[in-house]
């Protein structure tokens, strides 16, 4: 690739690790490289789209999300429609979609691939017009991230918070009265939780939670029907992971889109791992090669032909 202006946006507060540490590592890796960057450095608690919108302004010819899964959605959000790539440097603590493109976790690797990949033009999906690049859930999980949030504000850790939350959530009537329609199937459901895909992922085996494919232009969506509490406390802990679930209760198909209709006026719904009260229905819909990311070349090339 070309040598091109990128803007960094970093998120310090972003994974588990030292966010000065990371900035001062990201730096001298940029000037190892000779790599003509700009570093924007985002605030604890900021809004990382506002960022988006405003180096955008800038004429950057590559925005690069350096941080996690929520970063990387943030500004991916903000690039559809523009002829600027986006580049990705994996600083979370999961990071789902570096991982599905193939990405290097390794920072130094990860920075190589942006003088050394290939801009490819990859799906994105949107509810209500908001905007993910990997998943959606409406029941249990945002529910359960509620609670989990409120317990590791007072001291507690990520998972013993996750299952106090969990108890609290499970003790509760956890269903959902929701109808799903799009033009594959309309359901009347009382469901804990329904999850929505950018595209398929695998949901057995050593790969579950993958993709292998982030340009088929489909939503994956996957309804979970009635089951034991102890199911829901395990499907629950793989929806904190980011993770579809692998039991035989769920409904799965694919389609371009998909409404949720609820008796509530507003419900709480993930994005890509952060929660948003939203207004009823719900409407999904896929955007098919929507935002153009710089990925490793053995990514593009071994999907040049899908």
């Amino acid at each position: 690739m070309d040598k091109k202006r990128i803007a960094i946006i970093f998120n310090g507060s972003a994974g588990a690790q030292d966010g000065a540490a990371q900035l001062q590592q990201l730096k001298a890796i940029c000037q190892e490289y000779e790599l003509d960057t700009t570093l924007f450095v985002v605030p604890a608690g900021a809004d990382i789209s506002q960022m988006a919108k405003k180096v955008l302004h800038e004429k950057f010819e590559v925005i690069v999300a350096a941080g996690g899964d929520g970063t990387i959605s943030a500004v991916a959000g903000e690039l559809i429609g523009t002829t600027v790539l986006l580049g990705i440097l994996p600083l979370g603590t999961r990071n789902h979609f570096a991982k599905d493109i193939q990405l290097p976790l390794d920072l130094k690797e990860a920075l190589a691939v942006l003088s050394q990949g290939e801009a490819m033009a990859l799906d994105m999906a949107s509810v209500n017009g908001q905007f993910f690049v990997n998943n959606s859930g409406v029941g249990l999980y945002p529910k359960i991230v509620k609670f989990r949030e409120q317990f590791q504000r007072k001291g507690l850790y990520r998972w013993i918070a996750f299952i106090f939350a969990s108890a609290i959530v499970l003790n509760r009537n956890s269903f959902l009265r929701l109808r799903i329609a799009s033009s594959k199937k309309d359901i009347t459901s009382r469901t804990p939780l329904i999850f929505v895909g950018n595209n398929r992922y695998t949901m057995q085996g050593y790969e579950l939670g993958s993709r292998d494919s982030l340009v088929r232009g489909k939503l994956f969506i996957s309804l979970m029907h009635h089951t034991s509490r102890l199911k829901l406390f395990r499907i629950a802990a793989q929806a904190v992971l980011g993770l579809p679930s692998q039991y035989a209760d769920f409904d799965t198909w694919m389609d371009q889109e998909m409404t949720i209709y609820a008796e509530k006026k507003f419900l709480r719904v993930s994005l890509d791992g952060e929660i948003r009260l939203m207004q009823t229905p719900l409407h999904y819909l896929i955007h098919p090669h929507a935002i153009n990311v710089i990925v490793p070349q053995n990514y593009a090339h071994d999907r040049s032909h899908l």
